[in-house]
């Protein structure tokens, strides 16, 4: 019988879900994070942790870039909408998106229950942010505009022409409306991308 040992590249790790908790510590401040160990278990290679969002966020993540060797996205609960590069993308609760090193991307939208997997490599990546195409991020804005404004306008029951008390910003989505507004009081209060999706849920309830 063999006694001919060897030290393993990465150590065992089991984490359940009372040994780490969800933390307002991570890249964004609109989500919310909980470590899984992995960093420390594979000497910093990869990371893997849950994000789920916390509140809604103004503008979105804006436009940006992670420089990393692999990176997927694995959504668990809920939605959220992205751009990829020119392409709008939906992923929803068991979608898997391989975010290709390098990609320029933007969140702008997602449910209040979204939680995804994300596993990157390494596990200190870094982020910057990036300045879209004139021509992508003005249709980009104008369709999310658009958007929003249909999704607030379903909210409050009222057709479009009957509607001129709403006033939106094209380029943050700020929602505003005449002090006489009953139909979208609550909404008024809130503001920015992933908003919308949140009143209707909250107001129809």
């Amino acid at each position: 019988m063999s006694t001919e040992t060897f030290e393993l590249a990465t150590r065992f790790s089991h984490i359940r879900p009372q040994d780490t908790p969800y933390e307002d510590q991570g890249l964004r401040d609109f989500f919310l994070y909980r470590d899984l160990g992995i960093a420390g278990a594979t000497g910093g290679k990869v990371v893997a942790q849950l994000v789920k969002a916390n509140n809604a966020p103004e503008q979105g993540t804006g436009w940006h870039r992670h420089e990393a060797e692999f990176h997927i996205v694995i959504m668990l609960k809920g939605w959220a909408r992205f751009m990829y590069g020119d392409k709008e993308t939906l992923v929803s609760t068991g979608d898997c998106v391989h975010q290709a090193p390098g990609i320029v991307h933007y969140l702008f939208d997602y449910s209040e229950d979204m939680e995804y997997l994300e596993i990157v490599g390494p596990a200190n990546f870094t982020t910057s942010t990036q300045r879209a195409h004139a021509r992508f991020r003005h249709s980009r804005h104008g369709r999310a505009s658009n958007l929003r404004e249909t999704r607030l306008r379903q909210l409050i029951h009222q057709d479009p022409s009957d509607c001129a008390f709403i006033s939106m910003r094209g380029a943050t989505g700020r929602v505003s409306g005449a002090s006489d507004c009953k139909g979208c009081a609550r909404a008024l209060m809130t503001t920015g991308f992933g908003s919308l999706s949140w009143i209707i849920a909250r107001t129809r309830g």
